[in-house]
């Protein structure tokens, strides 16, 4: 009977598990966020300009001779929310970011911010972080996790990509 039992027994090894460190996150420092952000003024300075003349043609061919400064400013912050915001969940990164090799993403699981994490971020809070003489933007200088209050306020972090 012990013949029969051992014959049924199929003994493989075990391969042993790999055991692996976790993998550091890297905060993004306040002078690559600085250039990321510049580089995202450059382009939607350019991409307003352009749409500016269309609107300005379209605007006189109507008969209006002038655009408001207000409409301008309106469009202006339109287009820098849709960009940011689409950017921000769908890729993780503006092109500014992605040119600096940063990454927004959630404190917690890493992952790309929702549609109403984004907008916190990048219309309410970082209008709250100018607000008050741009200390919200300089709080990143002492944070351990570099977070300015836009980040806090979004359960976000910028980190390194690279």
């Amino acid at each position: 009977m012990d013949e029969t039992l051992n014959q049924n027994v199929n003994v493989t090894p075990q391969p042993t598990p790999v055991v692996t460190a976790p993998s550091t996150v890297v905060y993004a420092g306040f002078f690559r966020r600085f250039l990321a952000s510049l580089i995202d003024s450059i382009l939607l300075s350019i991409v307003g300009f352009f749409f500016g003349i269309v609107l300005y043609i379209v605007l006189t061919l109507v008969g209006f001779r002038e655009i408001p400064q207000v409409i301008g400013n309106i469009i202006g912050g339109l287009l820098y929310g849709v960009y940011s915001v689409y950017f921000i969940t769908q890729k993780g990164q503006t092109l500014g970011k992605k040119a600096m090799d940063l990454r927004v993403q959630n404190e917690s699981t890493g992952q790309n911010l929702d549609v109403v994490s984004a907008i916190l971020r990048e219309v309410v809070g970082k209008f709250l972080s100018l607000a008050v003489l741009g200390l919200g933007y300089f709080w990143m200088l002492w944070d351990d996790k570099k977070q300015t209050w836009h980040d806090k306020i979004a359960k976000s972090v910028v980190v390194k990509v690279k």
